[in-house]
């Protein structure tokens, strides 16, 4: 990998690295740093948090960032530059968002069961007590599912409002510490079992070795596996990080350049190259790893289209994303989002307005309307100027 160094000093360790657009938010024991050139400088903002270490970020869809730590929730809407505090009165392990719905998860007390959950920006929290012990790792999987995986691994399909156990393939009474998942397969690390690769969501998985050695940090591109080791302070003979290029069949080393071989998180830039933080800096491979990244930029769609909701099939809420290309003619501004029944009876309209070139997003609730809803097929339908595009969602109740 032959990487570069940032010279963070990040004294501590560098917990977690989110990327957005080009910029880089990275949580450490030395608080909370952001870099908007791609890593070539970097400016620590912490007005308004109450401690330096930093031990999770996440960033939903509304451009709002959210970190935890030791003393609960904190949430930026500018990009760091000031704090709120959202959530107090618990340990923070992990926070995620997907979906622009937050999930943070407690830890180090036996007390602390279940993880929160707001779909409000962190304005309210609902306690999920389906989670037992602690939580380590979330992930979104291709099917638009969500995993979290901890002491146990959990799998909920209605972004996170119920969830059930699967079975675990860590042995020994390890934990689950990290979680991966592509276009294709979702892997996972423990603290000694080693890695672990799905290829059916999660119900059935394969041992891809690595065994006794404590991983902290897993990502994934294509058939390539990177694996993260938290080796022991004292440790006369660290090892790490391995690459595996072929999921998983053979390993090799990955540590030219790395000064401190420790490394607890992992990222990809917007340009595709591999960060990796360990517990003194933050470190940049020397190539470009993955090509086609999703991007967050802003750029404006160039033409119409309508998504599929998710979750789907759905209870009692669901989304629907669609985007306005750049280039349409003034009588293409109107836009109409309605929903209706499989005999064509309209049950509700979602949009009916002047748009603007852009992605957009809708909440479909099953009490909309002027009736109550059953279950079974119900159909949502986008229209402008002539275009026009129908799509099935199943409601089951």
């Amino acid at each position: 990998m032959g990487p570069n160094n940032y010279g963070i000093n990040a004294i501590g360790g560098i917990h977690d690295i989110e990327v957005f657009n080009d910029t880089i938010f990275i949580a450490t024991s030395n608080g909370f740093h952001v870099s908007t050139d791609n890593g070539q400088s970097w400016v620590r903002k912490g007005a308004g948090l109450d401690q330096d270490l930093i031990a999770s970020i996440a960033v939903d869809e509304s451009n709002n960032i959210y970190i935890g730590n030791n003393v609960g929730v904190f949430k930026s809407t500018n990009y760091g530059q000031n704090w709120n505090y959202i959530l107090s009165g618990t340990l923070l392990r992990n926070i995620a968002s997907f979906y622009d719905v937050v999930f943070a998860a407690r830890a180090w007390n036996s007390l602390s069961t279940g993880i929160y959950r707001s779909s409000d920006h962190g304005l309210s929290w609902q306690i999920i007590p389906d989670l037992e012990g602690t939580i380590n790792s979330f992930c979104l999987l291709p099917n638009n599912n969500i995993m979290a995986g901890g002491d146990n691994l959990y799998l909920s399909s209605d972004i996170g409002v119920t969830w059930y156990q699967l079975q675990s393939p860590v042995w020994g009474g390890g934990e689950i510490t990290d979680m991966k998942s592509n276009d294709n397969y979702v892997c996972l690390s423990s603290d000694m079992a080693g890695v672990f690769l799905s290829t059916d969501f999660g119900n059935n998985w394969i041992s891809l070795g690595l065994e006794w050695r404590l991983i902290s940090a897993i990502d994934a591109y294509r058939d390539s596996i990177f694996v993260g080791i938290n080796n022991a302070v004292n440790n006369p003979f660290p090892e790490g990080p391995f690459l595996s290029t072929n999921r998983g069949i053979t390993w090799s080393t990955i540590n030219q350049g790395l000064d401190n071989p420790s490394v607890l998180s992992f990222s990809f830039d917007s340009r595709g190259y591999l960060l990796a933080g360990t517990w003194d800096d933050l470190y940049i491979s020397s190539e470009i790893i993955a090509t086609g990244l999703k991007s967050y930029t802003s750029e404006l769609p160039n033409e119409f289209s309508l998504s599929q909701n998710y979750p789907n099939p759905f209870n009692p809420v669901t989304k629907i994303k669609y985007q306005i290309p750049d280039q349409v003619r003034n009588d293409n501004r109107l836009v109409t989002l309605k929903v209706y029944d499989v005999l064509g009876n309209e049950i509700v309209t979602l949009v009916n307005e002047e748009k603007q070139p852009g992605v957009y997003e809708v909440e479909f609730k099953a009490s909309s309307g002027i009736r109550k809803l059953v279950s079974g097929i119900y159909f949502y339908q986008l229209k402008s100027g002539n275009y026009i595009e129908t799509k099935k969602m199943v409601l089951i109740k």
